[in-house]
């Protein structure tokens, strides 16, 4: 943790020097760190890190309200690829037309080979499933915060990085077995709308449940 702790304070005497977005693309502690504790609710890493987490938030916001009527005019789809555990991927099974929820801020690509890469390499992996999210988001329906990385991100996105802001919640359709080894799977989501009727339940019920529903996935 004291390693932890002197990175967090490197940071924060350069931080003023680039943006929240290109710190959080760059490659340092800072992605992992993050997303590892809005994950898992490590409270003295979201304290440590709070004024980052806001800031970031914010110019997604920014990116958002400069593209929403510009670049983002019409449905559109992005990837996502990763390793789940098998106990996530056992929820994620049993939640199918159901709601899912991403705590941290999450990372999504234009280019589906991209993701799949990302999702095979952690095949090799016995203790994680490998999992293709084919995201679909209607621009018009929803007010959730995303924007297009392109120029604002530490490698001036050549893969055209979308990044959504935290808490992003999805339904899921279609779930497709990729490979015959039951370890490689396509998941298919679709941004939820500000008038989706199931949400707006769970949204409730989770402000009067201090741990949350058990109606949807958390990942």
């Amino acid at each position: 943790m004291h390693d932890h702790s002197n990175n967090i304070d490197k940071f924060e005497r350069e931080y003023h020097l680039q943006s929240p977005i290109w710190w959080y693309t760059a490659p340092t502690f800072i992605y992992s760190m993050v997303n590892r504790a809005l994950r898992t609710q490590e409270v003295e890493t979201l304290i440590k890190m709070g004024f980052f987490i806001r800031d970031l938030h914010l110019q997604i916001q920014q990116l958002h309200s400069e593209q929403v009527n510009s670049r983002f005019t019409k449905p559109f789809t992005v990837y996502r690829g990763q390793g789940i555990s098998k106990t996530d991927y056992e929820k994620m099974m049993k939640i199918k037309s159901g709601l899912m929820a991403f705590n941290n801020f999450l990372s999504t690509s234009i280019d589906p080979d991209i993701s799949l890469t990302f999702a095979e390499s952690n095949t090799n992996n016995p203790d994680l499933i490998g999992i293709l999210f084919e995201i679909t988001v209607d621009p018009t329906e929803s007010t959730t915060a995303f924007g297009c990385l392109n120029s604002v991100s530490y490698y001036n996105d050549s893969e055209e990085e979308i990044l959504f802001s935290m808490h992003t919640v999805f339904r899921v359709g279609a779930i497709k077995k990729l490979d015959d080894t039951n370890r490689l799977w396509r998941v298919q989501l679709k941004m939820t709308t500000d008038n989706d009727q199931l949400l707006n339940v769970l949204t409730e019920r989770m402000r009067q449940e201090t741990q949350g529903s058990s109606s949807w996935a958390r990942l």
